[in-house]
């Protein structure tokens, strides 16, 4: 099923989404809203107007817990066997 990139923007209100030109440049447009047959929105350029017929794909970001879980899992276990390696490797003073 096709969605068209009204339909997209209107129902889910992303907060960004990148735009694929029909000459294959892309482009990711912050705060995205329809006006007549244009897409318009922020690039670190500033404002952005793409004529929807131009845009051959729309693409939105999804959050996914699994991955997001995996990446801060592993880096939590590197800071702590980091730190229980420096831990280890001190020296340690019994007494005076």
């Amino acid at each position: 099923m096709t969605v068209s990139p009204e339909e997209v923007i209107r129902d889910e209100q992303p907060l960004t989404v990148r735009l694929t030109s029909r000459d294959g440049s892309r482009m990711d447009v912050r705060n995205p809203s329809f006006s007549n047959d244009s897409i318009v929105g922020f690039t670190d350029s500033g404002l952005v107007r793409a004529a929807s017929s131009e845009v051959e794909l729309l693409e939105v970001s999804r959050f996914n817990f699994l991955k997001t879980g995996i990446a801060v899992v592993t880096h939590a276990g590197i800071i702590v066997g980091f730190i229980a390696a420096v831990i280890r490797i001190q020296p340690h003073y019994y007494g005076l």
